[in-house]
């Protein structure tokens, strides 16, 4: 679990009804990171995941609906601009 993560969250822009909400703000202890973009959002049983673009990158944050508490699930490397970027700058043998 992640204890140092906070979210804030608001419902402007939710295209999925009144009680929709979406991240806008993550707080990576006393780091305020604004989310730009909501990227892609999906459901499970008892949490929601969202993907979501900053300024830093992109993260998949998780959040466990019956408690309500957040977590970082994962931090998304997007290979394709990395990969391109790679072989431009790696010599050839």
């Amino acid at each position: 679990m992640t204890a140092f993560l906070r979210v804030e969250c608001t419902s402007e822009g939710s295209t999925e009804g009144s009680n929709a909400i979406d991240p806008a703000v993550i707080w990576f202890g006393s780091r305020r990171v604004e989310v730009r973009a909501v990227v892609d959002r999906w459901y499970g049983r008892d949490r929601r995941w969202w993907k979501v673009a900053t300024d830093e990158g992109q993260y998949v944050l998780r959040r466990d609906e019956p408690e309500g508490g957040w977590e970082l699930a994962a931090v998304v490397n997007d290979s394709s601009e990395s990969s391109e970027a790679d072989s431009q700058n790696r010599p050839l043998h």
